[in-house]
């Protein structure tokens, strides 16, 4: 990851409750915390086999992917016209 990115950018004023990263790449642990640290939840995006441990360490949550997308190819089997909510882990 580049120093040069700016959490400002990320949580500009307090307007933001919280950032989602659609990342799994452990460099991205750094723009993380510093998310966090700005009273920011910062939930990661991403699949099983390619998020790093040291990533989910430091975020407020996981979105696991790779499980809705399973969950939704199972209802729109069952039911094309049915969206399949999200399911979150929370820290």
């Amino acid at each position: 990851m580049s120093d040069a990115i700016d959490v400002n950018a990320f949580c500009p004023a307090g307007n933001v409750d919280i950032i989602v990263l659609a990342c799994g790449d452990g460099d991205m642990r750094r723009l993380c915390e510093e998310v966090r640290l700005c009273g920011v939840r910062c939930e990661i995006a991403s699949t099983d086999e390619s998020v790093a441990p040291e990533l989910l360490e430091v975020a407020s949550g996981y979105i696991n992917l790779g499980a809705a997308i399973q969950q939704q190819r199972q209802t729109d089997e069952n039911n094309p016209n049915q969206q399949v909510p999200l399911e979150r882990s929370s820290r």
